[in-house]
């Protein structure tokens, strides 16, 4: 449900703001959709976190991680 909220409030981020100047942009449905994707990344560091023996988790899943942090990463940098 909260993918679907994230992209909801960001289809809706555009479809508010098609044809408005760049100084009349509303960024309301934006912050939204932003806290909207937080909560699953507080959630994934806290498991992290949490972890007992993280130094038994393998390289590549730390490079999934990072991954996943750059590419989620780029969309609000792609819709700014």
């Amino acid at each position: 449900m909260l993918n679907w909220c994230t992209m909801y409030f960001g289809d809706m981020h555009e479809v508010i703001n098609s044809g408005r100047k760049p100084q009349d942009i509303d960024w309301t449905m934006f912050t939204y959709g932003g806290l909207c994707g937080a909560l699953p990344w507080l959630v994934m560091f806290y498991e992290i976190w949490a972890a007992p023996a993280t130094a038994e988790i393998p390289w590549w899943v730390w490079l999934a991680v990072g991954e996943y942090i750059v590419l989620f990463n780029c969309f609000p940098y792609v819709l700014v």
